[in-house]
């Protein structure tokens, strides 16, 4: 509805809530659908936090749908992260730090997951973010 009245701004946050809320539900095809909609009505340059959220929530949902296009995944998740720390967007960066690692993981690079797990652990412990920095515990137990 938001198109069709012509008023998109902050949609591709929804939109990215939703894809998010559908990858844990494990439903990756919905994911996939609603982060591909949010990176075609995030218009580049137009607000940097819709922007680095659609990205991140596009290479997730990529991961998830398909592992064989990691790389194309990965460069969208690192796109978020760039575009993040240069917006000192620092709660958003650890966070797609958190995902990147996942990738990394998945590709046996184990000692760069690591690295990113402990900057995303710093910045979660600096922002007194305590439910972000459980969840790095969790990963980093489940490590082999």
């Amino acid at each position: 509805m938001a198109e069709q009245l012509g008023t998109t701004y902050l949609l591709s946050w929804a939109v990215c809530w939703l894809s998010d809320a559908h990858l844990s539900q494990g439903n990756v095809d919905q994911a996939l659908n609603a982060a591909s909609r949010a990176l075609a009505i995030m218009p580049q340059g137009s607000d940097a936090y819709g922007e680095s959220r659609a990205a991140r929530c596009y290479g997730d949902a990529l991961f998830q749908k398909d592992p064989t296009r990691l790389a194309e995944a990965e460069g969208h998740i690192e796109s978020a992260i760039r575009l993040q720390l240069d917006k000192g967007m620092r709660p958003q960066a650890a966070i797609s730090l958190v995902s990147h690692a996942r990738l990394l993981r998945a590709r046996r690079e184990d000692e760069r997951a690591r690295t990113l797990l402990d900057r995303a652990a710093k910045l979660f412990e600096q922002l007194d973010m305590p439910w972000h920095r459980q969840y790095v515990a969790e990963i980093r137990a489940a490590e082999p």
